[in-house]
């Protein structure tokens, strides 16, 4: 009898033993254990959950190589292998990261964070632990390229790097219809991946100017003497000295109301902005947007000519704030930055080392 109680003992004992080396495989991923993370030098996190060599060991995952090819990590497969179904069900739901740090190269000893957009990137990026301002770093220096809030869409992808300074040293913003990059040059400052420089009047809230290599005004705003009718007049604009042809741009983000024939104004296009100021370019000789189209600043909109009451090629500009004319000599207007990097053969080499950060560390 002692016997028989004896070993339901020490059967329960194993029992026990057993079930806490099951709750451990099961549950070490969502637990932060100080001391173990304390040494590992890459930490990667699924959804802002962090695992560390402590499931490498128990689960035989390999350092820094970590699929999230299918939003999901190869610990999430191998929990579903070990019937773990409401842990590996739970890690399904959440967006999958990769973050590492940087070993060798011109970012050494920064950190790599790689993603997919599930609800919009600013909430995303933080989950993934890159820094806030690093975040509103990147949409500062990407805003004039791309829409962050309209055109990132689930599932879209990016990559940050950033330094121990919370510095961001690359990002790169993947959608369906196009990627874009900024990179860190040294001492020079951001560069798209063409190579022109990022300044930081873009995206800001200063005009840019709608003709290349500066304005020569041929006929101010307010009243004058119509060159055609002879009439004294208020003129609602400033006309710009512009070959037939010469490419015009437009002064700030925002939308496209008109791109057809108005009046005396012949083709004409007309852009509403934000903070209720609008534009509009005239006697154009060829529209290259539509009526609808989101423009950015910067992005050609048209050619100048002489359609309409003209007396010649030039480009008529108004700008209104509110719907009333003002001046557009009134406001700040900036050339966009036409500087290029000083070294293209080694800011290319740049370019394919960001690329490849994820594969290369």
């Amino acid at each position: 009898m002692n016997s028989w109680l004896e070993f339901l003992r020490t059967s329960r004992s194993s029992r026990v033993v057993g079930g806490a080396l099951l709750f451990v495989l099961g549950y070490a991923p969502l637990i932060d254990f100080p001391f173990f993370f304390s040494q590992n030098k890459s930490v990667s996190s699924f959804g802002g959950l962090q695992y560390s060599n402590l499931l490498n060991g128990v689960l035989g995952f390999e350092k820094n190589k970590l699929s999230i090819g299918d939003g999901r990590h190869k610990s999430c497969q191998l929990l579903s292998e070990l019937n773990i179904r409401n842990i590996a069900n739970s890690l399904r739901s959440e967006n999958c990261f990769k973050k590492i740090a940087i070993e060798k190269g011109p970012y050494s000893g920064g950190i790599f964070v790689s993603g997919k957009i599930k609800s919009n990137f600013y909430v995303d990026a933080r989950k993934a632990g890159i820094p806030a301002g690093v975040v509103d770093s990147v949409v500062s220096k990407l805003s004039s390229k791309i829409n962050f809030k309209q055109a990132l869409k689930s599932g879209d992808q990016f990559e940050i790097a950033f330094n121990g300074s919370r510095e961001l040293l690359y990002a790169k913003i993947s959608t369906k219809r196009s990627k874009v990059s900024v990179y860190k040059y040294g001492k020079e400052g951001y560069f798209l991946e063409n190579g022109q420089k990022l300044t930081n009047l873009q995206g800001s809230n200063i005009f840019g100017l709608p003709l290349r290599g500066g304005m020569v005004v041929s006929s101010k705003y307010g009243y004058r003497r119509h060159p055609v009718t002879g009439k004294y007049s208020r003129h609602t604009g400033i006309d710009l000295k512009a070959n037939y042809g010469t490419p015009v741009y437009a002064i700030f983000d925002g939308v496209v109301t008109r791109a057809s024939n108005y009046s005396g104004y012949g083709k004409c296009i007309d852009i509403a902005h934000k903070a209720n100021y609008s534009s509009r370019y005239a006697h154009l000789s060829k529209f290259v947007v539509s009526n609808g189209a989101r423009v950015k600043k910067g992005q050609l909109i048209g050619y100048s000519g002489s359609t309409g009451i003209s007396t010649g090629p030039h480009l008529h500009l108004e700008l209104a704030k509110n719907s009333r004319t003002v001046n557009p000599l009134s406001v700040k207007m900036i050339p966009e930055s036409s500087s290029s990097v000083s070294n293209k053969r080694r800011f290319n080499a740049l370019v394919r080392y960001a690329n490849n950060l994820e594969s290369n560390n």
